[in-house]
């Protein structure tokens, strides 16, 4: 919003109408599948891939996983191994 000189809301608002969902829903789906990936491709600890896709906080990155996926990180991890 500051790079293109418009408000917060609107921008928002405006990402909203043109995307379907909202900025932050958006930015999290984003950081879900790119979780996704490392939780099947590597043996970071879930601390880590939330660290690493952005979030500061693990529990917080769990309970939006847990929202998008339908299930946790680890329990994900464990059902999807090859």
């Amino acid at each position: 919003a500051e790079h293109f000189e418009f408000h917060v809301a609107y921008m928002s608002n405006l990402f909203k109408e043109k995307m379907g969902i909202g900025m932050l829903e958006y930015i999290n789906k984003l950081r879900v599948n790119k979780s996704i990936e490392l939780l099947l491709t590597t043996d970071y600890s879930v601390n880590s891939i939330a660290e690493k896709v952005g979030y500061l906080n693990a529990n917080t990155y769990i309970r939006i996983f847990k929202k998008n996926m339908g299930e946790t990180p680890n329990k994900f991890r464990s059902s999807n191994q090859i």
